[in-house]
Formats: structure tokens, sequence, C-alpha cells
């Protein structure tokens, strides 16, 4: 390797093996370590080549030992406890191929005897410990984390609940009785950090275990119940929806568990907790609960509270559908229109018109009328027409859409002439929608500036979700990338091609191009690979369209 500082991890790992290869392969040159390769260890912070440094812990060349040690010891500082299940395992199974089949030497052939010389300097080697207790060899494993619990017991606590699901009976007994015994000591406080790993050993379901997770979950609850409140937020899911299932099996604890998740931003733990108030609360609970819910962030959430409203609080439910008329989900606004016409309520135009005239002026009120009114009732959304809220802009390219007045198309190319990204995303969405509304030379007209890439993303996601002729359209964009100059218009062109090219299977029976029509694809797509000869992905489609040319 002859430029350490660009050297990347493979080749520095290589180098270290070298270095610390056994007899037989030093009658071949190597190097001194460069400061230059220490300053690139140093800067390595993929936690997956932590699996390749594991070896060089045990060789004899001491410096690549401890080089091997600090950079365990910081990628295991960074490394997330919910991963540590998975890590344990893929240790266990380690296996080296290629340059690294010596590593085997180092790992799967240690001495039994290594944790006692380990033990003589063992805050050094606690990185060294920490990894044997993953050792496949259940001797060293059994041995490392008692030696672990001795030097560390905060330390080996992740390790002690991974190894409470071991195979080996005396290990997970061990492990098992350390905890009990933590419990018993009153520190179960200890265990809050970890309980990624706890639930992953619930999750494991050994008929061992459940007196164990049922007792750290008790003296969780009594001991770290604050904590457990604030682990509610955590970004981590597995931590914040265990701790919810932690508390709420205190019956104390159900009123404060339910005001405390009235905003969680998880929505299973929404769920949870929508259904632990069903099944705890009583009635009148239940309903001031619900009320608290009908405006909640989460659509299924608010779809729960009406169903629920219908089934068990019928004459207040009357009030929620009239408000969910105007709720910002199409899905929502269907389900209360249906359920008010059972109750034989209609006239949802007139409710919309009185809103028009009682209420602030809202992009759901607009696209509601459009849902429920006629062509005639368009002329009450073209008042707004020189708005310049954009989401009330995208409201009555909706309405237009959907009402079709005389004048539509000159409506929504008004609006798409200076449009902001939510104009151009629900005219992509009304284009999935009322697919037949623009032909493509229609299409191209209305939203393609050749210049200005955000409409060319927003015209490829129209034409990628339609069924255009596919070989106009690919005339077209090949025409489109002889004239284009900028690279990020460019790599949008490329992005669609790669789909296009997914789609046009030789296995699907798609019409052939005339003798006509293939020269001139052919001589298009020439002319831009002769522009861009190291572009694979013109390679690929000259392969792709091949057998759909006329020869």
């Amino acid at each position: 390797m002859n430029d350490e500082k660009s050297a990347n991890p493979e080749e520095i790992l290589k180098l270290l093996y070298h270095t610390s290869s056994p007899s037989y392969f030093r009658l071949l040159p190597k190097k001194a370590l460069q400061p230059s390769l220490l300053k690139a260890i140093e800067e390595i912070d993929d936690l997956n080549i932590l699996f390749h440094f594991i070896p060089l812990l045990f060789v004899k060349n001491q410096q690549v030992s401890e080089i091997a040690r600090q950079k365990i010891s910081e990628l295991l500082e960074c490394f997330p406890l919910s991963r540590l299940s998975g890590l344990d395992e893929k240790i266990r199974k380690l296996y080296y191929s290629n340059y690294f089949k010596v590593a085997e030497k180092y790992w799967f052939d240690l001495s039994p005897h290594l944790l006692d010389e380990l033990s003589c300097d063992s805050m050094k080697n606690l990185a060294a410990i920490k990894i044997l207790c993953c050792h496949p060899n259940g001797f060293i494993r059994s041995n490392a984390i008692k030696s672990l619990v001795n030097l560390s017991l905060i330390d080996a606590l992740p390790f002690l609940i991974l190894r409470a699901n071991d195979w080996v009976d005396e290990i997970r007994k061990f492990c098992s009785a350390t905890l009990f015994n933590l419990i018993d000591n009153n520190k179960a406080s200890l265990l809050i950090e970890n309980l990624p790993l706890i639930k992953q050993l619930k999750n494991k379901g050994r008929y061992d275990q459940i007196k164990l997770i049922q007792k750290i979950e008790s003296a969780l609850i009594t001991d770290c119940q604050a904590v457990l409140f604030e682990t509610l937020e955590s970004r981590e899911t597995i931590v914040s929806r265990y701790a919810f299932s932690i508390l709420e099996n205190s019956k104390k604890l159900i009123e404060k568990l339910l005001s405390e998740t009235i905003n969680n931003k998880d929505i299973i733990i929404k769920f949870s907790a929508f259904n632990l108030a069903k099944n705890e609360l009583n009635s009148e609970q239940f309903f001031v609960y619900l009320v608290k819910l009908c405006n909640d962030k989460f659509m299924p959430i608010r779809k729960k509270v009406l169903y629920e409203m219908i089934e068990l609080y019928p004459k207040q439910a009357i009030g929620f559908l009239e408000k969910g008329l105007l709720d910002r989900s199409y899905s929502i606004r269907s389900l209360c229109r249906f359920y008010l016409k059972q109750r034989g309520i209609h006239a949802f135009t007139s409710y919309y018109i009185n809103a028009l005239n009682n209420q602030e002026i809202t992009a759901t009120l607009l696209v509601g009328l459009s849902e429920s009114g006629n062509k005639t009732d368009f002329e009450l959304i073209r008042s707004f027409m020189g708005t310049k809220n954009p989401s009330l802009q995208a409201a009555i390219i909706v309405a237009a859409f959907k009402m079709k007045p005389d004048d539509w198309e000159n409506i929504i190319k008004n609006l798409l002439e200076n449009p902001s990204p939510l104009i151009l995303k629900t005219f992509v969405n009304c284009m999935t929608v009322f697919p037949e509304s623009y032909s493509l030379t229609e299409l191209i007209e209305l939203v393609y500036r050749r210049k200005v890439p955000l409409y060319v993303h927003y015209f490829l996601k129209i034409i990628s979700c339609l069924s255009y002729d596919r070989w106009i359209v690919l005339n077209f964009i090949l025409d489109e990338l002889i004239l284009i100059e900028g690279d990020e218009t460019k790599l949008l062109f490329e992005k669609y091609l790669v789909q296009w090219i997914n789609h046009n299977s030789p296995n699907k029976n798609f019409v052939h191009l005339s003798v006509e029509e293939s020269v001139i694809t052919s001589d298009k797509l020439s002319k831009i690979i002769a522009m861009n000869p190291t572009h694979l992905i013109y390679q690929n489609l000259k392969a792709n369209i091949k057998n759909f040319l006329s020869p």
C-alpha cells in the first residue's frame, strides 16, 4: 500500500494482518506502522469493521494488539444496545474468507487460560473481555462473563442479559442468578439503560426466563417509574414501546400513562394507549379521552375516535361527524358523509357553503365542497383564484379536476405558471386519479420546463404513474438528453431510465417499433452514448431495447 492516507479499511486490515501474521508469512516484505496509517485507523468509524479487528486483539504483535483494543473499545462505545444481540450472534458465527482466513487462528484457537492473562491488567483489557463473552467456546464465554462481573458490574449488565439466554445451562443460570441478586439488592435502576436487551430477552420466550423478566419489570415500575415515563419519548421505538408495556401493567399508573401519551409521536404507542383506555376507563372517562383525541395528528387515531363515537355515543357522534367533514383526510371526510347519510343528513354542499360564509377559509373546506358539490358550485371557489396561499391554490386545482367547470384547463394552466412544490405535487396526485385529463403532448406543454429541475422531477413522476405510449416517452427523453446541459436534470432523466429499463422486461409483450422508428430511436441513443461513453445506463438501455427494434 503506497499511500496510507487514502487507504480504505480493507487495505488497512490487510496490512495489520500481514504485520502480525504467523511465521510462515515472515518472508514477505512488511512495513512498519507509519503515523499516517495510525491516523487512517483512528478515522475508521464503520461499526461493521469491528468484526475484523477482533482476532487482532489476540495476536502476539503488541502494537497491533493495542491498536485493535483501542479501536474495538471505541466502536463498542458507539454500538447501540438494540443491536448488541445481533453483534453477539455474528461474533459467535464469525467466518473469515480470502486474505482474512489467517484470522481464524487468532480467534478460534484461543487458550482456555487466556482470561487469566487478561485479568492481570483487567481494565486495559476490558474490551477484549467483553468480546470474549460472545466467543463460540462455552468455557471461554463462561469465564469471560464471570471476569467481567468481577471487574465492572455496570459494564457486565448488557452481556449478563445477553448470556441469560445462553444455551449452556451453567452460563444461563449464573447470569440469571446475578440479575436476581442485583434486583434483591435494590439496584434495578442500573437496568434501565438496558431496556432494548431486556425486551429482546423477553421476546426469546425461553421458559426459565419468565420469572426473571417479571421480576425485572416489577422492580422497574417500583424503582424507576419516573425514568420509564421519560423513556416514552425515546427515539428508539423498541425502548419507548417496551416502557409503555411495562407501565400499563400497573393499574395505579393508567390515568397518568394515558395523559402522558396523548401527544406521543409513535403511532404504535398511541394505538396501545387507545386500546388501554377503551379497556380500563369507564364510559364517562373514555368519552373525555376521545374528545381529546378528535384532532389527533394521526389519521388512523382520528378514525378510531369516530368509530368509537358512532358505536358507544351515537347521540354525541353527529357533532363529531359534522366536524369531520372538514378533516384534512379524504378517508375521514368520506366516512363522515357515509354515516351522516345513514342518519338522514344529505345536505353536505349546504354545509360547506355555510362554512365558507362563517369560518376561516381552509384548503379542506374548498376540497370538501368539490367532493360534494357540482359544476355550478365551483363559482363559490372561483372567488379565491387570486390567493397567494399555496394550500388554497392546491385545493383549487383539486376542485378544478373534480368539478370540471367550463374553463377548468385555463384555471389549472394559470396556477401552474409559477407553482410551488405543493401545487406540482397536487397536480401529480390529480393526474393519477384523472389520467385521461391530458395527452402527453398537452402535459409536456403544461408542466415540462427543461431548465427547471423541479418541473422535470414532477413531470417524470406523472409519466412514471400513467400509461402513455412507452416508445413516444422514450424518444422524448432521448431528445431531451441530447439538448439538456444541467447535471441535475440529466440525473433525473437517468433515474427515470432505470425505471423504464426495469419495466421494459424482454418477457413482456410490447409492440415492436417499425423499421423507420427503430432507426430514429437507435440513432438518438447512439448519439447519447457517444456523448456519454462511460455511462453504463445508456449501454443497458441499448441492450434492453434491442429485442424490440425491427431489423
